[in-house]
């Protein structure tokens, strides 16, 4: 392990120690953190956070991204969509879609569900903010 490596595993600790210490407090507010792929994301208040780099930017809550494996038989996409209650808002040419999922859709929860599919590639969250 490198030291930047290092240093970031660290750093991670750190992010979810801290939050988890505050979790534990005796407030009524909720905290909940989850690990996808490699991205840390942080449910406080009613909201997911993605945290990245020290930043904290907010979780689209009814958009996700997918991406679906070749040759998968649109009938399947369309039945995997409708199982969730899930519209498809846009499809680049690329083979992304944009998905809008309800109001009462976690937004970690069905992309974590989506993930193990086998149909899907890539399933993500969106957030607001900026990324350099």
């Amino acid at each position: 392990m490198d030291r930047r490596e290092f240093l970031k595993k660290g750093l991670e600790g750190v992010v979810i120690g801290s939050i988890l210490l505050i979790g534990c407090s005796e407030s009524p507010v909720e905290y909940k953190v989850e690990k996808i792929n490699g991205q840390i994301f942080v449910f406080e208040n009613g909201q997911w956070f993605q945290i990245d780099n020290k930043e904290k930017y907010e979780v689209i809550p009814d958009i996700i991204t997918v991406k679906f494996k070749k040759d998968i038989a649109d009938d399947l996409i369309d039945d995997l969509l409708k199982k969730y209650n899930i519209s498809t808002l846009r499809k680049n040419e690329l083979g992304f879609y944009d998905l809008k999922i309800t109001e009462k859709t976690d937004p970690i929860e069905i992309v974590k569900v989506l993930l193990v599919n086998p149909i899907v590639e890539i399933a993500h969250t969106n957030c607001y903010g900026k990324y350099w």
